[in-house]
């Protein structure tokens, strides 16, 4: 008999605001957009995905769909709806930078 598997929901996991930036800074760290794009759908969803929408002017349909393991939001997009949910990146140079 084969076994079947629930997939993975990061949504039943997460169960504060300090576990997601914890979660953001480790997806920047790894280079792994589509987990990042997980962490960002997380954090939308928490937030309410029709609130997010409002506020970034991103169609909700699309801000579904972008902020997916497999989304590709453009830079444009990307930062409305960061500025929706309210967060911001910084930049610094690594001690390595890839030459």
């Amino acid at each position: 008999m084969a076994e079947t598997f629930k997939e993975f929901d990061l949504n039943n996991f997460v169960t504060s605001d300090d576990e997601l930036i914890f979660l953001l800074n480790d997806a920047l760290a790894s280079n792994d957009v589509g987990y990042l794009l997980d962490v960002l759908g997380v954090y939308a969803k928490r937030k309410g995905l029709s609130e997010v929408s409002k506020k970034s002017t991103v169609d909700r349909a699309y801000l579904y769909k972008a902020l997916s393991h497999k989304g590709n939001p453009g830079i444009k997009t990307l930062m409305l709806i960061l500025n929706a949910l309210g967060i911001r990146f910084t930049a610094s140079l690594s001690s390595a930078p890839n030459t």
